[in-house]
């Protein structure tokens, strides 16, 4: 392999080795892995070479800790730096020994290409006392032993990998970058010509390092400003060495004249600055004054409030800014609560549904509009481009960027991709620093700002201003749109992206607008500034914000904020969600603090260095929208103190548990969303404060000792009924022990007058509660159709499943009995058909003594168990009965009228219910059956059809219904042939 490739080599693998170590592989593993990647990189740069990184003449090169030694030592030879230069530049800590740790640090600085594995097994070599730290005489001995062991080949393999090493040895930094430069810049175009492609993977490798070394210089210049680190400079400066430079050019007194001392300074000549500075020993710094001075000619004055004053000769408009009562309303007392909607397409009301219908269908939706930006567009429009993307289509586009910025066009993006875009970048973030996560309606308010909608919401947000000409303008823009519910999303979508951002300077660039009075004289409280009424764009970079805020002419007025965030003060970084994301948008809330603390003028710019603050007023949407539940909470806790004066210490954590489980049933398993519609509201305010009477008034009812709860004729009123009985159910079962844990429990309503919204949460309780098994709402006829409907299909829901048997009629593990009386409510009839048609019933005493039925009495069945096919046909039960109301509802419900008993149970005959209703001799039965396709022809056990067994009792009447012409009718009650 030649000594080109074999360089490319190990340059490509050490940069893969420092990737890995980056990412988390052991260190023992990145060795593993450095030589790994030699092997592999050699076989793919010189397939025709050996399979070892050889060097021209087949010899071996050095392995990595050896090669790390060769290259210092010829470091060392080569730039003629002393090693106790270099060790006092390795000693941090100027202890007189070299750590592990500075050791790395040295290695690290001279851009040595090295593993941390490879300069832990220098160390190691190097350290021959074995005592963890290197003296200066260890470091010589081996840096003198090393270069006088090297081979001819390692040795130029060292020269090699040197040739760009730098030694920061005492007063030989700058001649040594220079040196390396031009050897680099040398021998560039030769190595590019023996070997295009091993030099592209070294100098990508070199380029890497590169990166390296600017990001921890960047990481130092970070250290000085925040203290971490001493520097020279910085300790210069805060010895006030401005003021002796000051001192030397005899500035004038500061007089009432404020800008005396910029005149002065602005006429000073070269001659007049080299004399003045000479007299103060200062003469090496006459050229930095000059160009100073110079920099001040196209500089008209010194005093920001004074270019301030000239900019109101060319501003276009004064910036308005609020006051603090403003700051601390925050932005739900600017615009009013987010509000849901829920229109004709949609089943739900929700933020978004509103979101959607501010964009799409109030009075601006189909207006165009020109933003500042020259985007002309549409509401409508704009909600499609973020929501709904058409593929293809060509949407509005900002001035001159199809032309000459197309990478910088928005790309419409489906709501999916934003959707795990918001996962990936921001979700999995917040999460794991325990923040609250971004909702749909935040991602979507947060898009939208950063297209030419901002111009919308920001116009609504200003013209609170009062200012006459921004209401007109904004009147006429929206229509009177406020877009309260977006602007609430995108001020949510700031708060909770804000702490994400990292803290430092941000910059806005504002044109053609001058400051208030506000901004340079101190209120009561001596602060200077203002709040803004809207959203503000900032950005990171100075520069950006400085091509913002230039004017064409140099009077126009341009005005630089620089703001610095805080720890609690950070705005949002958007450019994830952005429709434009190169610009790295930083954005602000609306009602955000903008603080005054100096002015400067640099040419005709004024900078305004400020302090900002957020509007902590100001909610996320789930707060807003939670406000309202939290509201019910404040009041449960003083309902919680009212009742340990209603009840007593006896009975107050009894009372105190019914009523926490009752409200953790209803109104607080509400979504937070729930509590903002008015109805709902005002409905659950009302509810809790009866639940609270109906404890106190019958907790003593209430007990908790007997499965079986007897509330019958119940009196209670309002509306928290069911809400105590599901306190007293979810209570029973937390409290319960031992066998009681699976113990079925009843509850007793009958003649509770209960209504249908109540029969409808019965019937909820009862699905939420398994262990409620039995209820008893018979002689509450209020609830209605609807509600017996609803208790019955939670009965009808068990049928053929095996489950426990449950009931709504009172039939219960103590009391299997179900009485069916004679004549029936409709909506008693619905019930005990649920339970007739459900379970398996078996006649009770009196019938199974073979006691006649009479007409006034009720018939009474005792149950045996859940449903068994065939084995009880409700049908039949009623044919026999007699009882034609509980017959025509089971046939309205679906029972087949000519199903038969089962052939294979021994005491079946095969029957079906005109069998029955024929040999009873129930007229009336008969004629429903036959009106309702009863089939007469089907035959019993015996063979007989149901005529024959009418002709065996006799039962003249149904006979002759059975007999059409010739003797059989035709199948209508009454309708006799000759």
């Amino acid at each position: 392999m030649t000594s080109e490739i074999a360089d490319a080599v190990h340059a490509a693998a050490q940069a893969a080795a420092d990737l890995a170590l980056e990412l988390g592989m052991p260190d023992d593993k990145c060795v593993q892995f450095y030589n790994a990647a030699v092997l592999a990189a050699s076989r793919v740069l010189d397939p025709a070479g050996a399979l070892s990184t050889e060097g021209d003449e087949g010899k071996l090169l050095p392995d990595s800790a050896t090669r790390v030694e060769a290259i210092l030592a010829s470091a060392i030879k080569k730039s003629a730096v002393r090693v106790i230069d270099l060790f006092q530049e390795w000693d941090l800590d100027r202890d007189g020994t070299i750590s592990k740790k500075e050791f790395r640090r040295g290695l690290q600085s001279t851009s040595i290409s090295a593993t941390p594995a490879d300069i832990d097994a220098l160390f190691a070599k190097w350290d021959s006392d074995g005592s963890g730290a290197l003296d200066y005489n260890e470091l010589n001995r081996a840096l003198r032993h090393g270069l006088s062991s090297l081979s001819k080949e390692v040795s130029l393999f060292a020269d090699r990998e040197a040739e760009g090493m730098l030694l920061l040895g005492r007063g030989q930094k700058a001649a040594a970058v220079k040196q390396a430069k031009e050897a680099k810049e040398a021998a560039k175009e030769a190595r590019l010509a023996l070997s295009p492609r091993s030099q592209q993977l070294k100098d990508a490798a070199l380029a890497s390092e590169a990166q390296r070394l600017a990001d921890m210089a960047k990481a130092w210049v970070a250290d000085e400003e925040a203290g971490r680190r001493w520097t020279a400079s910085k300790w210069l400066a805060s010895r006030s060495i401005s003021n002796v430079v000051a001192d030397a050019l005899e500035l004038p007194k500061l007089s009432q004249d404020a800008t005396s001392q910029f005149r002065y300074v602005k006429r000073l000549t070269r001659a007049q600055i080299e004399q003045l500075l000479a007299s103060a020993s200062l003469s090496g710094l006459t050229e930095f004054v000059v160009a100073a001075v110079e920099s001040l000619q196209d500089q008209t004055t010194g005093s920001g409030e004074v270019l301030n004053e000239k900019f109101a000769t060319t501003a276009k408009f004064q910036m308005t800014y609020g006051s603090l009562s403003l700051f601390y309303g925050g932005l739900e007392s600017l615009l009013g609560p987010p509000k849901m909607y829920k229109g004709p397409s949609h089943a739900e009301r929700s933020l978004f549904n509103m979101m959607e219908f501010e964009h799409l269908a109030d009075k601006d939706s189909k207006m165009e509009f020109t933003a500042p930006n020259g985007v002309t567009t549409k509401a409508e429009t704009e909600w499609t481009v973020v929501c709904c993307p058409v593929k293809g289509a060509d949407y509005p586009e900002r001035t001159g960027y199809r032309e000459h910025h197309p990478s910088w066009r928005r790309v419409p993006t489906t709501l999916d991709v934003i959707v795990h875009q918001m996962e990936e970048q921001c979700n999995k973030r917040l999460r794991a620093a325990g923040h609250s996560e971004l909702i749909l309606e935040e991602l979507v308010g947060g898009r939208l700002y950063t297209g030419p909608m901002y111009f919308k919401y920001n116009t609504v947000l200003r013209s609170k201003t009062k200012d006459a000409t921004m209401v007109k303008f904004a009147k006429d823009l929206t229509k009177g749109n406020l877009y309260t519910t977006t602007i609430h999303a995108i001020n949510s979508c700031v708060i909770k992206l804000s702490k994400l951002t990292k803290a430092g300077k941000v910059w806005r660039g504002i044109k053609d607008a001058v400051l208030p009075k506000e901004f340079w004289v101190p209120n009561d409280m001596g602060v200077r500034g203002g709040i803004e009424y809207g959203f503000s764009s900032t950005t990171t970079n100075r520069e950006q914000a400085l091509l913002f805020a230039g004017g064409q002419q140099l009077e126009d007025a341009s005005t630089i904020f620089e703001m610095q965030m805080g720890m609690v003060d950070r705005g949002a970084d958007l450019t994830w969600l952005s429709q434009y994301p190169h610009e790295a948008e930083v954005l602000l809330p609306p009602l955000t603090g903008i603080e005054a603390l100096s002015v400067e003028v640099e040419g005709s710019m004024l900078v305004l260095h400020s302090r900002l603050s957020l509007n902590l007023a100001s909610l996320t949407l789930e707060q807003v929208l939670s406000r309202r539940r939290k509201m019910l909470m404040d009041m449960v806790s003083g309902i919680e103190l009212e009742l340990r004066d209603q009840l007593g210490e006896q009975l107050f954590f009894f009372g105190r548990s019914l009523l926490q489980r009752a409200l953790a049933y209803g109104p607080l398993s509400k979504d937070p969303e729930w509590f903002n519609d008015d109805e709902n509201f005002s409905y659950v305010m009302q509810q809790v404060l009866h639940l609270q009477h109906g404890l106190v008034s019958q907790i003593h009812r209430l007990h908790v000792e007997e499965p079986e709860l007897s509330l019958r004729g119940w009196s209670l009123g309002g509306s928290a009924r069911v809400l105590v009985l599901a306190g007293w159910c979810t209570h029973r079962v937390a409290s319960a022990s031992g066998s009681a844990v699976y113990e079925a429990f009843s509850i007793d309503l009958r003649d509770a007058m209960l209504t249908t919204s109540e029969a409808l949460e019965l019937a909820e309780l009862m699905t939420k509660q398994p262990r409620l098994t039995a209820l008893d709402v018979r002689g509450n006829h209020g609830i209605g159709v609807q509600g017996a409907e609803a208790l019955a299909r939670i009965i009808e829901s068990t049928r053929g499943t095996g489950v426990v048997s449950r009931s709504v009629c009172g039939v219960s593990p103590s009391s299997s009995s179900l009485e069916v009386g004679r004549v029936l409510h409709p909506v008693e009839c619905r019930l005990l058909c649920a339970e007739l048609r459900t379970f398996v019933w078996a006649d009770g005493v009196a019938a199974s003594m073979g006691l006649a039925p009479r007409k006034d009495r009720p018939a009474t069945l005792n149950r045996r168990g859940a449903f068994a096919a065939n084995e009880w046909q409700p049908l039949l039960w009623a044919a026999k009965e007699n009882h034609l109301q509980i017959a025509k509802k089971l046939i309205e419900l679906g029972v087949d009228v000519n199903e038969q008993q089962p052939a294979t149970g021994q005491l079946s005959a095969k029957l079906s219910a005109l069998h029955v209703a024929a040999q009873k001799g129930n007229v009336e039965m008969v004629d429903l059956l036959l009106a309702h396709g009863a089939d007469r022809t089907l035959r019993d056990k015996h063979n007989n059809t149901a005529l024959m067994l009418a002709e065996k009792k006799k039962h003249m009447e149904i006979i002759m219904r059975l007999k059409g012409e010739g003797g059989i009718m035709s199948g209508r009650p009454g309708d006799l042939s000759a």
